[in-house]
């Protein structure tokens, strides 16, 4: 399952969750299932600058006229649930993600649990993280210099993955596991990159 999430800025502390979104797929890239939550919150005190990248301020008045904004405690409950049915499902399911560690975090602390086990501890004691494979493999291949420590959406460009709309907890969630997949592929292949990332 990748994960994928959309904050008020990057403190995993003290920041505000506020999109999440998440994609099940199988190993031939199928989907399985997906989750996506627009969490309904005042912008008071937030990152501007963060706002501004994910467009939280414009697409929260849009899920809030359509009736699809939840409250903080209807978008636990309802990615509780939905956590729930994968893994009864597919039990033996994996988390996944685009530099997954800061997702978690966030994730984590929005789901609770207190002193009890996180959320993601559900899912075993390892995650995949694609961005942490781009860059084994940009230290493997001869790739040009601006592959290392891009951002998800040129990462994916140049693999020929289409990044959908970048900075959409969902997209980004689809984005990140195609990712993987692709590197996994070319992994499998012998290191060879693709030839978009062939050109200096």
């Amino acid at each position: 399952m990748s994960v994928d999430v959309e904050t008020s800025g990057l403190d995993r502390r003290a920041d505000e969750l506020l999109e999440i979104g998440a994609a099940v797929v199988d190993l031939a890239g199928g989907v399985l299932a997906e989750f996506s939550a627009m969490i309904d919150r005042p912008c008071g005190g937030f990152d501007e600058e963060a706002l501004a990248i994910n467009g939280y301020r414009e697409r929260i008045e849009l899920a809030r006229a359509d009736g699809l904004a939840m409250t903080p405690e209807e978008a636990r409950r309802a990615f509780q649930e939905f956590t729930e049915g994968v893994l009864r499902r597919w039990p033996e399911t994996k988390l996944v993600g685009w530099n997954v560690g800061f997702d978690l975090d966030f994730i984590d602390r929005f789901m609770g649990g207190g002193d009890g086990p996180r959320w993601s501890d559900r899912f075993g004691w390892h995650h995949l993280d694609a961005k942490a494979v781009a860059r084994a493999f940009a230290d493997i291949g001869p790739l040009p210099d601006g592959y290392r420590g891009s951002a998800l959406a040129d990462v994916a460009a140049s693999l020929g993955v289409d990044p959908g709309r970048s900075h959409r907890a969902l997209d980004d969630a689809r984005t990140a596991v195609a990712v993987y997949a692709r590197l996994l592929e070319e992994i499998k292949g012998g290191f060879v990159p693709v030839p978009a990332l062939r050109a200096a």
